[in-house]
Protein backbone atom coordinates (compact mmCIF):
# COMPACT_ATOMS: atom_id res chain seq x y z
CA UNK A 1 0.00 0.00 0.00
CA UNK A 2 2.42 2.20 1.00
CA UNK A 3 4.65 2.25 -2.04
CA UNK A 4 1.74 2.50 -4.34
CA UNK A 5 1.13 5.74 -2.57
CA UNK A 6 4.67 6.77 -2.81
CA UNK A 7 5.92 7.19 0.56
CA UNK A 8 8.99 9.98 0.69
CA UNK A 9 12.30 8.91 1.81
CA UNK A 10 12.27 9.05 6.03
CA UNK A 11 15.06 11.61 5.86
CA UNK A 12 12.33 13.85 4.10
CA UNK A 13 10.98 16.48 6.92
CA UNK A 14 7.58 15.72 7.83
CA UNK A 15 7.05 18.75 9.52
CA UNK A 16 7.45 22.82 8.17
CA UNK A 17 8.97 25.23 10.54
CA UNK A 18 5.20 25.73 11.38
CA UNK A 19 4.40 22.70 12.63
CA UNK A 20 2.36 21.52 9.72
CA UNK A 21 2.82 18.32 7.19
CA UNK A 22 5.38 19.11 4.90
CA UNK A 23 3.91 19.01 0.97
CA UNK A 24 6.10 16.01 0.67
CA UNK A 25 4.40 13.98 3.11
CA UNK A 26 0.95 15.29 2.55
CA UNK A 27 -0.12 13.05 -0.22
CA UNK A 28 1.04 9.87 1.46
CA UNK A 29 -1.39 11.00 4.11
CA UNK A 30 -4.10 11.57 1.80
CA UNK A 31 -3.30 7.57 0.62
CA UNK A 32 -3.71 6.66 3.83
CA UNK A 33 -7.20 8.28 4.62
CA UNK A 34 -8.48 6.86 0.97
CA UNK A 35 -7.68 3.45 1.99
CA UNK A 36 -9.92 3.34 4.92
CA UNK A 37 -13.61 5.12 5.98
CA UNK A 38 -14.79 6.98 8.67
CA UNK A 39 -12.05 8.33 9.88
CA UNK A 40 -12.15 10.87 13.26
CA UNK A 41 -9.98 13.22 15.09
CA UNK A 42 -8.38 11.79 18.08
CA UNK A 43 -7.61 13.72 20.95
CA UNK A 44 -5.96 11.24 22.67
CA UNK A 45 -2.22 11.62 23.89
CA UNK A 46 0.52 9.75 21.97
CA UNK A 47 0.37 6.91 24.71
CA UNK A 48 -3.24 6.14 24.34
CA UNK A 49 -2.12 5.48 20.41
CA UNK A 50 0.53 3.40 20.78
CA UNK A 51 -1.70 1.29 23.18
CA UNK A 52 -4.38 1.39 20.14
CA UNK A 53 -1.35 -0.11 17.86
CA UNK A 54 -0.44 -2.82 20.32
CA UNK A 55 -4.19 -3.84 19.97
CA UNK A 56 -4.07 -3.83 16.05
CA UNK A 57 -0.80 -6.11 15.85
CA UNK A 58 -2.93 -8.74 18.77
CA UNK A 59 -5.90 -8.43 16.14
CA UNK A 60 -3.71 -9.18 12.98
CA UNK A 61 -2.67 -12.40 14.66
CA UNK A 62 -5.95 -13.65 15.34
CA UNK A 63 -6.67 -12.59 11.68
CA UNK A 64 -3.48 -15.22 10.62
CA UNK A 65 -5.10 -18.16 11.67
CA UNK A 66 -8.04 -17.17 9.93
CA UNK A 67 -6.55 -16.65 6.78
CA UNK A 68 -4.72 -19.79 6.85
CA UNK A 69 -8.40 -21.43 7.01
CA UNK A 70 -9.96 -19.72 4.31
CA UNK A 71 -7.87 -20.23 0.89
CA UNK A 72 -10.14 -18.27 -1.44
CA UNK A 73 -8.63 -15.54 0.51
CA UNK A 74 -5.23 -16.03 0.88
CA UNK A 75 -3.98 -13.68 -1.17
CA UNK A 76 -5.74 -10.84 -0.40
CA UNK A 77 -5.03 -11.34 3.73
CA UNK A 78 -1.18 -11.17 2.78
CA UNK A 79 -1.19 -8.27 1.01
CA UNK A 80 -3.71 -6.53 3.83
CA UNK A 81 -1.41 -8.04 6.95
CA UNK A 82 2.07 -6.92 4.64
CA UNK A 83 0.48 -3.12 4.56
CA UNK A 84 -0.58 -3.18 8.13
CA UNK A 85 2.88 -4.81 9.15
CA UNK A 86 4.68 -1.91 6.85
CA UNK A 87 2.54 1.30 8.46
CA UNK A 88 2.92 0.00 12.43
CA UNK A 89 6.78 -0.27 11.17
CA UNK A 90 6.83 3.13 9.82
CA UNK A 91 4.44 4.96 12.46
CA UNK A 92 7.23 3.13 15.07
CA UNK A 93 10.12 4.81 13.56
CA UNK A 94 8.44 8.12 13.28
CA UNK A 95 7.50 8.45 16.71
CA UNK A 96 11.32 7.96 17.25
CA UNK A 97 12.39 10.67 14.89
CA UNK A 98 9.64 13.03 15.84
CA UNK A 99 6.00 13.72 17.37
CA UNK A 100 3.70 13.18 14.91
CA UNK A 101 0.06 15.65 15.09
CA UNK A 102 -2.28 13.59 16.74
CA UNK A 103 -4.79 14.03 14.37
CA UNK A 104 -2.52 12.95 11.07
CA UNK A 105 -1.32 9.97 13.23
CA UNK A 106 -5.12 8.87 14.58
CA UNK A 107 -6.30 8.82 10.84
CA UNK A 108 -3.32 6.01 9.95
CA UNK A 109 -4.95 3.95 13.32
CA UNK A 110 -8.35 4.30 12.25
CA UNK A 111 -7.05 3.02 8.71
CA UNK A 112 -6.16 -0.12 10.46
CA UNK A 113 -8.88 -0.74 12.30
CA UNK A 114 -10.77 -0.14 9.00
CA UNK A 115 -8.66 -2.48 6.86
CA UNK A 116 -8.98 -5.88 9.90
CA UNK A 117 -12.87 -5.07 9.35
CA UNK A 118 -12.65 -5.60 6.18
CA UNK A 119 -10.60 -8.26 6.06
CA UNK A 120 -12.85 -10.29 8.41
CA UNK A 121 -16.04 -9.34 6.13
CA UNK A 122 -14.35 -11.06 3.46
CA UNK A 123 -13.12 -13.96 5.07
CA UNK A 124 -16.82 -14.72 5.83
CA UNK A 125 -18.14 -14.17 2.51
CA UNK A 126 -15.28 -16.62 1.06
CA UNK A 127 -15.05 -14.92 -2.21
CA UNK A 128 -11.74 -15.18 -4.09
CA UNK A 129 -10.28 -12.57 -5.33
CA UNK A 130 -11.69 -9.90 -2.72
CA UNK A 131 -10.43 -6.61 -3.34
CA UNK A 132 -10.86 -3.76 -1.06
CA UNK A 133 -13.28 -1.76 -3.49
CA UNK A 134 -14.88 -5.22 -3.10
CA UNK A 135 -15.19 -5.22 0.94
CA UNK A 136 -16.41 -1.59 0.89
CA UNK A 137 -19.19 -2.54 -1.11
CA UNK A 138 -20.23 -5.30 0.92
CA UNK A 139 -20.30 -3.15 4.24
CA UNK A 140 -22.60 -0.75 2.32
CA UNK A 141 -24.64 -3.08 0.98
CA UNK A 142 -25.10 -5.12 4.61
CA UNK A 143 -26.00 -1.31 6.13
CA UNK A 144 -28.44 -0.62 3.77
CA UNK A 145 -29.95 -4.19 4.51
CA UNK A 146 -30.06 -3.38 8.03
CA UNK A 147 -31.72 -0.20 7.72
CA UNK A 148 -35.41 0.59 8.93
CA UNK A 149 -37.56 1.00 5.84
CA UNK A 150 -41.43 2.20 6.09
CA UNK A 151 -43.92 0.22 4.88
CA UNK A 152 -44.57 0.05 1.67
CA UNK A 153 -48.15 0.28 0.56
CA UNK A 154 -49.41 -1.57 -2.62
CA UNK A 155 -53.00 -0.26 -4.07
CA UNK A 156 -55.63 -0.42 -1.94
CA UNK A 157 -59.61 0.51 -2.20
CA UNK A 158 -61.91 2.54 0.35
CA UNK A 159 -65.75 1.87 -0.60
CA UNK A 160 -68.69 3.96 1.59
CA UNK A 161 -71.99 3.04 0.90
CA UNK A 162 -74.74 6.03 1.15
CA UNK A 163 -78.68 5.49 1.15
CA UNK A 164 -78.27 1.68 1.24
CA UNK A 165 -82.07 0.96 1.57
CA UNK A 166 -83.49 4.67 1.24
CA UNK A 167 -82.92 7.53 -0.61
CA UNK A 168 -79.69 9.44 0.07
CA UNK A 169 -79.68 12.58 2.33
CA UNK A 170 -77.15 15.27 2.98
CA UNK A 171 -75.21 15.58 5.61
CA UNK A 172 -71.21 15.93 7.06
CA UNK A 173 -69.71 12.84 7.88
CA UNK A 174 -72.55 10.15 6.98
CA UNK A 175 -70.24 6.84 6.72
CA UNK A 176 -68.27 5.35 8.77
CA UNK A 177 -64.44 6.54 9.33
CA UNK A 178 -61.68 5.69 7.35
CA UNK A 179 -57.89 5.55 8.80
CA UNK A 180 -55.61 5.16 6.64
CA UNK A 181 -52.99 2.11 6.95
CA UNK A 182 -50.43 2.75 5.03
CA UNK A 183 -48.92 5.97 2.83
CA UNK A 184 -50.24 6.91 -0.54
CA UNK A 185 -51.58 9.33 -3.07
CA UNK A 186 -55.49 8.95 -4.29
CA UNK A 187 -55.48 7.66 -7.99
CA UNK A 188 -59.61 7.86 -8.88
CA UNK A 189 -62.47 7.88 -7.79
CA UNK A 190 -65.94 6.16 -8.40
CA UNK A 191 -69.41 6.77 -8.18
CA UNK A 192 -72.49 4.42 -8.26
CA UNK A 193 -75.86 4.40 -7.91
CA UNK A 194 -78.42 1.59 -8.11
CA UNK A 195 -81.49 4.61 -8.41
CA UNK A 196 -79.99 7.16 -10.60
CA UNK A 197 -80.42 11.47 -8.89
CA UNK A 198 -83.04 13.49 -10.83
CA UNK A 199 -83.51 16.98 -10.96
CA UNK A 200 -80.13 17.69 -10.24
CA UNK A 201 -76.46 15.94 -9.48
CA UNK A 202 -75.78 13.87 -6.64
CA UNK A 203 -72.73 15.97 -5.16
CA UNK A 204 -69.86 14.28 -2.73
CA UNK A 205 -66.69 15.76 -1.25
CA UNK A 206 -64.21 13.23 0.74
CA UNK A 207 -62.27 15.20 3.13
CA UNK A 208 -58.83 14.05 5.00
CA UNK A 209 -58.47 14.97 8.52
CA UNK A 210 -61.24 17.65 7.68
CA UNK A 211 -59.66 19.31 4.90
CA UNK A 212 -61.07 18.10 1.30
CA UNK A 213 -58.99 16.32 -1.13
CA UNK A 214 -60.67 17.00 -4.29
CA UNK A 215 -60.13 20.04 -6.25
CA UNK A 216 -64.18 20.42 -6.48
CA UNK A 217 -66.83 18.59 -5.16
CA UNK A 218 -67.30 15.36 -6.98
CA UNK A 219 -70.59 14.86 -8.87
CA UNK A 220 -73.22 12.02 -10.33
CA UNK A 221 -75.21 13.65 -12.75
CA UNK A 222 -78.73 13.79 -12.96
CA UNK A 223 -80.07 10.84 -14.68
CA UNK A 224 -76.67 8.75 -14.37
CA UNK A 225 -75.93 5.56 -12.68
CA UNK A 226 -72.28 5.87 -12.92
CA UNK A 227 -68.88 8.23 -13.17
CA UNK A 228 -65.45 7.93 -11.92
CA UNK A 229 -62.98 11.21 -11.56
CA UNK A 230 -59.31 11.74 -11.02
CA UNK A 231 -59.74 15.61 -10.00
CA UNK A 232 -57.57 15.71 -6.66
CA UNK A 233 -56.10 18.62 -5.05
CA UNK A 234 -52.57 19.01 -6.15
CA UNK A 235 -49.81 17.63 -3.81
CA UNK A 236 -52.48 15.30 -2.03
CA UNK A 237 -50.39 12.83 -0.18
CA UNK A 238 -51.92 10.49 2.12
CA UNK A 239 -49.88 9.12 5.22
CA UNK A 240 -50.64 6.48 7.82
CA UNK A 241 -53.37 7.71 10.67
CA UNK A 242 -55.16 10.49 8.63
CA UNK A 243 -58.57 10.09 8.87
CA UNK A 244 -60.89 10.34 5.82
CA UNK A 245 -64.58 11.41 6.09
CA UNK A 246 -67.20 10.93 3.81
CA UNK A 247 -69.65 14.88 2.94
CA UNK A 248 -72.95 14.53 0.73
CA UNK A 249 -73.66 18.02 -0.36
CA UNK A 250 -76.67 17.35 -2.74
CA UNK A 251 -78.56 14.01 -3.56
CA UNK A 252 -80.78 14.87 -6.39
CA UNK A 253 -83.91 18.05 -6.25
CA UNK A 254 -86.50 15.69 -7.66
CA UNK A 255 -85.56 12.19 -6.87
CA UNK A 256 -82.40 11.62 -4.69
CA UNK A 257 -79.94 8.85 -5.63
CA UNK A 258 -79.86 5.78 -3.70
CA UNK A 259 -77.98 2.59 -2.64
CA UNK A 260 -74.77 4.44 -3.76
CA UNK A 261 -71.16 2.69 -3.60
CA UNK A 262 -68.37 5.24 -3.58
CA UNK A 263 -64.99 3.91 -3.99
CA UNK A 264 -61.50 5.52 -3.75
CA UNK A 265 -58.25 3.82 -5.40
CA UNK A 266 -54.98 5.01 -3.10
CA UNK A 267 -51.71 3.72 -4.43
Amino acid sequence: MSDTIGRPPYETPLADPRGSVTRAWLPWFQGLTAAGTALSAAQTALTALQARIASDESDIAGLDAGIAAVEATQAQAAGAIADLQTLTATLAQMQNEQTLELGALSAGIDSLETEIDGLETGIWTNTPQVTRADLNSLRALVAAIETPRPPQASAYCVTWGVGIGGPATTGSNVAPLYVVPAAGVPLALSIAAKTAPTGSALVIDIRRNGSTILAAPASLAAGSNQTSSTNFAAGIALAIGDVLTLNVNQVGSSVAGQDITIQLQIS
